[in-house]
């Protein structure tokens, strides 16, 4: 990542990082629907009862996934401080500005979510090297568990078992692993040679299965429900075997499928993409990122989270400082210059009242000078007037700034009381909405017109407003 960056000249890029599942601790526990202020207290309690470590020793975060009657399904994430600590500063190293820490589970769920839409009944099965994680779905509920099995299992038994080493075992496995279905049928395989990958595969994949067995059974006893599951979805590097989702669709009478993420995407026709069945937990961070994922804890302890949202909104504090220091010192001149005004026009009538009684024609200049005097100073409180109102403008913008919106030109036209500002969004009209929302409810605000919204060159969202200030802020 950080030859990258380098490569391509770019000092720091937004990002996030999804940690393995074996590494965290996710549940979905049922608590007392009560009012929001009162729910962290249960949702703390809960987790102190669950996470097999002290609460200070850990990130943990929660999200309301489902609601009943009288309860809430509440999805509790958590993690050791130490191992997340040393994942930001692997990202600041790498020049990433970690925006949201994940859990590859739960971002795999996002992934698949997105794009079947349906997950209801839905056994998710990614099994990897070292770990297989098992997703299953009910209606309004899911259950995740993680298994010390994977890939490099069915390595070791080829090992072992042909004298070989842990690479050419590999070798084999993806070669041969094409026997299993034969093998688990009425066939056997065409070779000893295949035979012996066959039963090697085999082997494992029927303590995988096994596993989930175990894990479904305890899940509909720990739910009470029968629940009868319609599909299962496959991914993970063990899905590249051949046929792996017809084994498992015999040995659980569960209807299989591999999941193509080269299917669900569209890419580039010259993009050299490997190891696509790792892709679901990229994509579901991805999506999330843009707003498009429906899990959203997030594991970056409070102070980093707190740096984090004051290095976005840096910038936007250091233009407001700045105008209103220039509008600051505006104001002290321009009272400066009609302090000195009124002087010298003191001085002016003290003299003329002293001769009003013996000259009348002087009296009446006097009066015709002060008229003008008179109408000089209404320009300069017009001045003034104009100046602060647009100090006002730019505070009430910040104010109603959401984190995901940027403003990329902003004009100011008290005469007319109209504000016409053009910006981007990084991820969908929602946040648009929300700013404007946000613009209505100020005080200064009479009406927000949007005038544009659509995507840029730079696959964001552009749009336009024409804010109509109150009545009282026009001159």
């Amino acid at each position: 990542m950080k030859n990258f960056l380098r490569a391509n000249k770019i000092r720091s890029v937004p990002g996030a990082i999804s940690i393995p599942s074996q590494s965290a601790f996710v549940r979905l526990a049922k608590v007392p629907a009560v009012a929001p202020n009162k729910l962290h207290q249960i949702v703390l309690y809960e987790t102190q009862q669950q996470v097999p470590f002290p609460i200070r020793d850990v990130v943990w975060d929660y999200q309301v996934f489902s609601r009943e009657k009288h309860n809430l399904h509440v999805l509790i994430a958590a993690v050791k401080k130490d191992f997340v600590l040393s994942v930001l500063r692997l990202g600041e190293e790498c020049g990433v500005l970690v925006e949201f820490i994940d859990i590859s589970t739960l971002a795999l769920f996002n992934c698949l979510r997105y794009f079947y839409r349906d997950l209801r009944q839905t056994v998710i099965l990614d099994v990897g090297a070292k770990t297989t994680n098992i997703i299953a779905v009910h209606d309004d509920y899911f259950w995740t568990r993680s298994l010390p099995v994977g890939g490099e299992d069915i390595n070791d038994v080829l090992s072992r078992r042909l004298n070989i080493d842990r690479n050419a075992a590999e070798e084999q496995k993806l070669q041969h692993g094409r026997a299993l279905v034969l093998y688990y049928g009425k066939e056997s395989a065409a070779s000893p040679q295949e035979q012996k990958v066959a039963e090697a595969v085999t082997g494992v994949l029927t303590d995988i299965t096994n596993e989930i067995v175990k894990t479904l059974n305890f899940y509909k006893a720990q739910e009470n429900v029968d629940i009868d599951f319609k599909k299962m979805l496959i991914t993970g590097g063990l899905s590249r075997i051949p046929q792996v989702e017809r084994f498992f669709e015999n040995s659980l009478n569960i209807p299989a499928e591999k999941i193509d993420y080269l299917n669900l995407l569209n890419f580039h026709p010259k993009a050299d993409i490997q190891c696509s069945e790792y892709l679901g937990p990229a994509i579901g961070s991805t999506l999330r990122g843009y707003d498009r994922g429906i899990l959203r804890v997030n594991l970056i302890p409070l102070p980093q989270q707190r740096l984090l949202d004051f290095r976005k909104k840096r910038p936007y504090w250091a233009a407001l400082w700045l105008i209103s220091l220039a509008g600051a010192a505006i104001a002290l001149v321009l009272c400066g210059n009609v302090a000195s005004l009124h002087r010298q026009h003191l001085t002016g009538l003290q003299s003329l009242i002293a001769t009003y009684e013996a000259n009348k024609q002087a009296v009446m200049q006097v009066d015709a000078e002060i008229a003008q005097y008179r109408q000089k100073l209404k320009k300069y409180i017009t001045a003034t007037k104009i100046r602060f109102t647009a100090v006002s403008v730019f505070e009430m913008m910040t104010r109603a700034l959401p984190e995901q919106v940027w403003i990329q030109r902003l004009s100011v036209d008290v005469a007319s009381g109209r504000v016409g500002l053009e910006g981007v969004c990084r991820r969908d009209v929602d946040a648009i909405a929300l700013f404007q929302r946000n613009l209505k409810e100020q005080p200064l605000v009479a009406a927000v017109n949007i005038e544009r919204v659509g995507k840029t060159a730079e696959d964001t969202i552009g749009f336009s407003f024409m804010v109509v200030l109150a009545g009282d802020n026009t001159l």
